[in-house]
């Protein structure tokens, strides 16, 4: 927000803003009359958040109206703020940018005050504290609440935050609060005090560290149930109304209801301090305000229901598709994902819907479904085969209970039934006359890890070589981020595979079965496709041998780990290995590279530091190379923000050398494809890999490749294809979970590595040919085809056996 002129010598205009949905304008009135009573020359202003066509009008009221549109937000995120935020939520949430918007109108101070208060005396007060301090707040109480036993108690302040906000008044000049309040309450105004929010007023307990502010201390201001008992109202002879001894300057009907005459607050509890029956005074004032309420309804006819409580094709927005479409706007703008559709685009309230039946969830239900089961353990636990055709009694509690329970809208019960009943009609279908077996490819499918793109990699091949699947996601175990596209099954494969290939690790195997359901894997022949670095397989990892038939591993070198204690047996089956996708027309320019030689080493922070070792690979680099010796090394990594310390490390090791730069964050695949293609050298010391999938990636792309020789990259790094690093077996030690300290891995001989460094960089032609070389053994020995015809026969013979 641009800071704005003080009004200087004369006394600033008397600015009030307030927010509601169109149900609410009756109390608007209301306040908007009491405002005018006391300031005839004033400026009252309304955004009405549910005014989605720019159509109302209380010019004749003195209102002034600040449409949606006049609000500094991204039209987008704004329809997704009101899509994700109820009306509460989102009417708070917007506060900060209609009160800049106020200011734009009028520059100087203004005042925001809740539409369900009225006003018995001037404001000018806190319009020259709101110009000379910048904020102005109300606390919710001024002295301590009794501990009586009745309601409300200290605690419900406490979660609900220290000053109300049916009041702030900020300046021309607030030290860049509405900003810093802006960037918060896009996705966090929801009302959660489990977690610590509550709409827009939570955040509020921040100012007073962070900005210069005003703490308005009159009791006569923003009085309500919550301060009444230390603020008794009474009149005095001449009908001047008080507040604790102090004039009444404007008081807060929050939570009256008109049609409950007796309850002062909806929100008060069943104990409330103050009553009607000892507040005559209060009593009066509430009860006339509730029939002046009933007069102007009875005067402008039903109240319009809330205009965004539904969509376009009536679909009624419940709970649920608030917080998946929160979530994803979160992720959105995390760079993480994309948002919901636009459900104001042509044809996004259909393709709103599409989105919430998308089957991304745990095991590819759909992404409503899956939340509403995750939310509702209770009832997936009691329906766990659901997917497997067992669908009565879910169908049954969805179409009775769901709508009372959970909210979930009628609309949404629908469509869910219409998916679970074709689950139903799938399971009872016989196979097709000349159906064939076919295998189901289980995973992470969407999430940017290792055994993801390991599934995908399945996938691919046996799309490859002809052979019918079927793909099943799962997404419990992945902390990455998932928008990697979910492969495509074969066509019109009905009924139930009868080989499984789940690709998730030992870890997390009985999880998978788990959430599967009883009977998923049940008469199937299971495949456990597993990954693990080290040269022992952890004994605290064998029961999960017990709930596979066999292990396929994707390197000799797991065969053997992972073989040596196994009651099964372990199939070493290759995964396709080739090049990345590469995004067109980046230049190394737009990759924030130069013409100096790039080496490149590309690893998630997930993937334990030691074992990816950069801390050594920094030093090798360090010692082939001075800092203006015409070389970089870029080490371009993702989830740093989660492992902070880890990252620390290599900012530390990395320190005085401008020609080390490190990179963290999500890039597209095809963003980092490019980055692989830019790079001139890719350089791995790791100390143990199950695979090595960037530095296969690399070569395939024909670069030269600097890589320790041991482990699961030994099958395709050798002399003559990239350059092996020696290296000598030591202990991992301690500080390297999930692996045991007393196991070992490698530790690469960095003089040699630095030495093979400094030699690519001196000579690019002769590293040229050794990059080609891996790209053409690459193709031949792990293209999709070559591997898709390996797990073919494997799959063959697993059903001439059984």
């Amino acid at each position: 927000m641009s800071s704005l002129p003080s009004s200087g010598g004369s006394s600033p205009t008397v600015h009030v803003v307030t927010i509601a949905a169109r149900n609410y304008l009756p109390r608007v009135r209301i306040l908007a009359e009491s405002f005018h009573r006391h300031h005839p020359g004033g400026v009252f202003d309304i955004c009405v958040v549910d005014d989605r066509t720019n159509t109302v009008d209380l010019s004749d009221e003195g209102i002034g109206v600040i449409g949606l549109h006049e609000l500094d937000l991204d039209p987008v995120l704004l329809r997704q703020m009101a899509l994700f935020y109820d009306v509460t939520e989102f009417a708070t949430a917007l506060k900060p940018w209609v009160m800049e918007a106020g200011q734009r109108r009028v520059p100087g101070p203004v005042l925001y005050l809740d539409p369900d208060i009225e006003i018995f005396g001037p404001l000018d007060e806190l319009v020259a504290l709101a110009d000379q301090h910048g904020i102005v707040l109300t606390p919710h109480v001024l002295e301590p609440i009794p501990r009586d036993g009745l309601t409300p108690p200290e605690t419900h302040i406490m979660r609900a935050g220290m000053y109300n906000l049916g009041f702030i008044g900020v300046g021309a000049d607030c030290g860049g609060m509405l900003d810093w309040w802006q960037e918060r309450l896009v996705t966090d105004a929801v009302s959660a005090p489990e977690i610590g929010l509550f709409t827009d007023q939570k955040w509020i307990d921040f100012v007073p560290s962070l900005f210069p502010y005003h703490l308005h201390r009159d009791p006569g201001c923003n009085v309500a149930y919550w301060n009444l008992h230390e603020r008794p109202l009474t009149r005095s002879d001449d009908g001047l109304l008080r507040a604790g001894g102090s004039p009444l300057v404007f008081l807060h009907y929050s939570g009256y209801d008109p049609t409950a005459p007796h309850v002062l607050s909806k929100y008060a509890g069943d104990l409330p301090r103050v009553r009607f029956s000892a507040e005559p005074v209060l009593s009066e004032l509430c009860a006339r305000y509730g029939e002046r309420l009933d007069a102007i309804v009875a005067e402008s006819g039903e109240l319009p229901s809330y205009g965004w409580e539904r969509l376009d094709n009536g679909l009624l927005i419940d709970g649920i598709m608030r917080r998946l479409a929160r979530e994803a706007v979160q992720d959105a703008l995390a760079g993480e994902g994309e948002g919901p559709p636009d459900v104001a685009a042509p044809g996004g309230t259909r393709a709103f819907m599409d989105w919430l039946l998308e089957p991304t969830g745990r095991r590819s239900h759909p992404r409503n479904h899956d939340r509403l089961l995750l939310e509702r353990h209770d009832v997936d636990r009691a329906f766990p085969d659901i997917v497997r055709g067992d669908t009565t009694g879910f169908r049954s509690w969805l179409r009775i209970n769901a709508i009372d329970e959970v909210g979930l809208s009628p609309r949404m019960v629908a469509e869910l039934d219409r998916v679970v009943a074709g689950w139903e009609a799938e399971a009872a279908r016989p196979p097709h006359p000349g159906a064939h077996p076919f295998a189901e490819v289980i995973g992470v499918l969407r999430a940017e890890l290792g055994v993801g793109e390991a599934a995908r990699r399945t996938a691919g091949a046996l799309s490859a070589a002809g052979v019918p699947h079927r793909t099943t996601g799962w997404y419990a175990a992945s902390r990455s981020r998932a928008t990697a596209a979910q492969p495509d099954s074969s066509l019109d494969l009905r009924g139930d595979s009868d080989i499984a290939l789940v690709h998730l690790n030992a870890d997390v195997f009985g999880q998978v079965v788990a959430d599967l359901g009883r009977t998923h894997l049940e008469g199937r022949y299971t495949v456990g496709v597993w990954f693990w670095e080290l040269e022992e397989f952890p004994s605290s990892l064998w029961p999960a041998f017990d709930l596979v038939d066999e292990v396929w591993v994707a390197t000799e070198f797991m065969q053997r780990s992972i073989g040596a204690n196994s009651p099964v047996p372990v199939v070493h089956m290759p995964v396709p290995l080739f090049p990345p996708p590469v995004a067109p027309g980046l230049s190394r320019t737009d990759l924030g590279l130069d013409d100096r030689f790039t080496f490149l080493f590309v690893f998630d922070h997930f993937s334990i530091l030691d074992r990816k070792n950069p801390l050594g690979l920094i030093e090798a680099y360090t010692a082939a190379f001075g800092p203006d010796d015409g070389a970089r090394l870029v080490i371009k990594t993702i989830n740093g923000e989660r492992r902070v310390l880890d990252h620390e490390r290599m900012v530390l090791a990395a320190a005085g050398r401008p020609d080390i730069e490190l990179r963290d964050g999500y890039m597209a695949p095809d963003e980092v494809g490019a980055l692989l293609a830019a790079a001139d050298c890719y350089v791995s010391l790791h100390r143990a890999e199950g695979l090595g999938l960037t530095i296969a990636e690399s070569m395939a792309l024909g670069k030269p490749a600097i890589v320790t020789d041991y482990a699961g990259s030994t099958d395709f790094v050798h002399e003559g294809v990239a350059y092996p690093v020696p290296f000598e077996l030591v202990e991992v030690g301690d500080g390297n979970d999930p692996y045991e300290p007393q196991v070992h891995w490698a530790d690469p001989d960095l003089e040699v590595a630095s030495k093979f460094m400094r030699g690519v960089f001196e000579h690019p032609e002769e590293a040229a040919i050794v990059g080609a070389r891996a790209r053409v053994e690459l193709h031949d020995r792990f293209s999709a085809e070559v591997c898709g015809r390996r797990m073919a026969v494997r799959l063959d013979r697993i059903r001439r056996d059984r």
